[in-house]
């Protein structure tokens, strides 16, 4: 049952990291289908929550450790973000809750775009936190118990270069400026073939994941140090 619990966190965890890209790349794929994703995501992030009620319950409970802490703390910004996405979403919804007819659109825009781009940073980072996780029950399930010197390298070196090419289109995309408002307009390169706008997000995506699970393993090493001395 347990395990059968971890295949499902995997299968809508994965879900919401697909989706994200096609999220971002909203003036591509077109605003109808834009909110019918944006629902999903929604949907995703309720179960999300359904299969970890543990965390609630235990939200109060035990030492926080500054891992804890940080986790904690990216985990509740996700909440508050996952809120802001589709409230705003349907304040400027054209489509799917036009019978709403509510107001605000102007800053229902702007929360839109900065809680978007502070969702595939954070949801990003979150998923990096738990990478230990997630390999090992991708093991289980893939009944592969031995590992491989060469395979662990080559797949080391792949997220390496995935991550420096995460770090070259955060840049060239200008992601920065729309983390911190400093422009209210995303620039969208109409030319560009819709696949490729995908791979950029899920690029910068990677980046994050990494930085999440580099972050993460730094934290944890110097706890251990610091036990051992």
């Amino acid at each position: 049952m347990d395990l059968l619990n971890k295949k499902l966190r995997i299968a809508v965890d994965s879900g919401m990291v697909l989706l994200l890209p096609l999220l971002m790349a909203y003036s591509l794929v077109g605003e109808t289908a834009h909110e019918y994703l944006g629902i999903g995501m929604s949907l995703l992030f309720v179960a999300h929550h359904i299969l970890n009620v543990a965390w609630w319950k235990h939200l109060l409970r035990g030492k926080y450790t500054p891992l804890r802490i940080l986790g904690t703390a990216i985990d509740l910004a996700l909440v508050v973000i996952m809120l802001a996405l589709p409230i705003s979403g349907m304040i400027l919804s054209r489509y799917v809750f036009r019978f709403l007819h509510l107001g605000g659109a102007a800053t229902a825009r702007t929360v839109h775009l900065l809680a978007s781009y502070w969702g595939l940073v954070l949801m990003s980072f979150h998923a990096g936190m738990h990478g230990n996780r997630i390999m090992e029950v991708f093991r289980k399930i893939t009944t592969t118990q031995q590992t491989s010197k060469i395979r662990t390298w080559s797949l080391r070196m792949i997220i390496v270069l995935l991550a420096i090419c995460g770090l070259y289109t955060y840049i060239k995309n200008k992601i920065g400026l729309y983390l911190f408002l400093r422009t209210q307009f995303v620039f969208v390169d109409f030319s560009q073939p819709v696949v490729w706008s995908l791979i950029d997000y899920l690029l910068v995506s990677i980046l994050f994941i990494v930085l999440g699970y580099v972050c993460t393993y730094l934290i944890c090493l110097k706890h251990i140090h610091k036990y051992n001395h």
